[in-house]
C-alpha cells in the first residue's frame, strides 16, 4: 500500500480526535469552576461538602470525558466501520453483522459521507 497506506484513515481519526479533545477540556474547566463556586457557596453557608475537595478535578474529568465521547460516538462509529470495510475479506465475514450491506471503503471524507448515507438510510438515526 505504500507511503499513503500508512495515513489512511487519518482523517476520521483527526475529525473524531480534535473536537473531542476540544469540548473535553472546556467541559472540564466549566465543570471545575462550577463545583468550585458550589464549595464557595456551602462554605458560605457554613455547610460541609459531601465529597473532599480532591475529588473536584476526577469529578470533572470524568464528567468531561463521557460528553466529550458522547458527543463523538457517530464520528468513531463511522472511524470503526471504515476500518473493518478495509480489512481483509475474511475478517469481514466473522463482522457481517458490522457491515452488512454493500457498502465501499472509499477514502477520506468522500467515503465517511457515502458510509454515513448508508448507515442513515439502512439503520436509521438508531444506527449511530
Amino acid at each position: 500500500e505504500g507511503f499513503r497506506g500508512l495515513f489512511r484513515g487519518l482523517l476520521p481519526t483527526l475529525l473524531q480526535a480534535i473536537p473531542q479533545s476540544a469540548i473535553q477540556f472546556a467541559t472540564k474547566e466549566a465543570l471545575q469552576r462550577l463545583l468550585a463556586s458550589r464549595r464557595h457557596r456551602l462554605h458560605t453557608q457554613r455547610r460541609s461538602p459531601l465529597l473532599p475537595a480532591a475529588f473536584d478535578t476526577p469529578i470533572a474529568g470524568l464528567g468531561a470525558g463521557c460528553l466529550s465521547k458522547l458527543c463523538v460516538l457517530p464520528l468513531d462509529l463511522i472511524k470503526k466501520r471504515l476500518q473493518v470495510l478495509g480489512a481483509p475479506e475474511a475478517v469481514r465475514q466473522r463482522l457481517q453483522p458490522v457491515t452488512a450491506g454493500q457498502h465501499s471503503a472509499g477514502q477520506g471524507l468522500r467515503g465517511m459521507l457515502e458510509l454515513s448515507g448508508h448507515i442513515l438510510r439502512d439503520e436509521g438515526v438508531r444506527g449511530f
